[in-house]
């Protein structure tokens, strides 16, 4: 077994616990809020699923000092060119701990079940907190949610579920040797994304086949930065 599966086994094993330091690490990016302009580096579709009915946008913002602070957000324009136009905006990636060496990654939790439970058996429990199903693999739920209210008691509530056995937040080393460090400067957004006619504003992304996604930011000193990509 791998350092990093034993580390990341070790967390799982009293995962909800220090999870629970989420209440101060993250969860008050969601309150009223001001939006914060940075010069911004790139952004990235980091996931696009009509399937999971999920899509991720990240930002890199050109200061990798650069932290946001408590309500503060970057905002973004989503639009299709079907006709739909969500006015979203960027919170951070990664949500530091008191737990020297690791960090969350918000809007995420992961849980294990029990052998002979499917997505279909907990995917209206998933959808009954307001998250979807990124990836389902050999019994594990990787889900997505798409706001940070009351995110440790929405991920705690899945041990509920049937068969579920486990849960975490997203949970990784801040570095590991030879392979990557967390850029804390990080920002990212989820959204939801259906195929259907548009409805501008309303907080899902309506797309067509072929499509083409334009995620677009104002710079500060008035240039826009911007990324497309088209819809197979």
């Amino acid at each position: 077994m791998s350092t990093a599966a034993r580390s990341r086994g070790a967390l799982r094993r009293a995962a909800i616990t220090p999870a629970l330091l989420l209440v101060t690490a993250c969860t008050d990016l969601f309150g009223p809020h001001r939006t914060v302009r940075p010069e911004m580096q790139s952004l990235r579709i980091a996931y696009f699923s009509t399937t999971s009915g999920i899509m991720q946008i990240d930002g890199y913002p050109a200061d990798t000092s650069f932290r946001l602070g408590s309500g503060q957000s970057v905002p973004i324009v989503i639009t299709a060119s079907s006709g739909d136009r969500e006015n979203s905006a960027l919170y951070p990636k990664y949500c530091p701990v008191p737990m020297r060496g690791w960090a969350f990654v918000c809007f995420e939790f992961d849980f294990g079940t029990q052998n002979g439970v499917d997505w279909p058996d907990v995917n209206g429990y998933v959808a009954g907190i307001g998250g979807r199903i990124k990836v389902w693999l050999s019994g594990t739920g990787y889900v997505v949610l798409f706001d940070l209210d009351d995110m440790v008691s929405r991920a705690r509530s899945a041990l509920s579920w049937p068969g579920v056995t486990w849960v975490e937040l997203g949970a990784l080393p801040a570095c590991m040797e030879g392979a990557y460090c967390i850029v804390w400067s990080q920002l990212t957004r989820p959204l939801y994304v259906e195929v259907g006619p548009p409805h501008p504003g309303d907080g899902v992304l309506q797309v067509q086949p072929g499509d083409t996604l334009t995620v677009l930011y104002q710079q500060p000193d008035g240039h826009s930065l911007q990324i497309q990509s088209v819809i197979p």
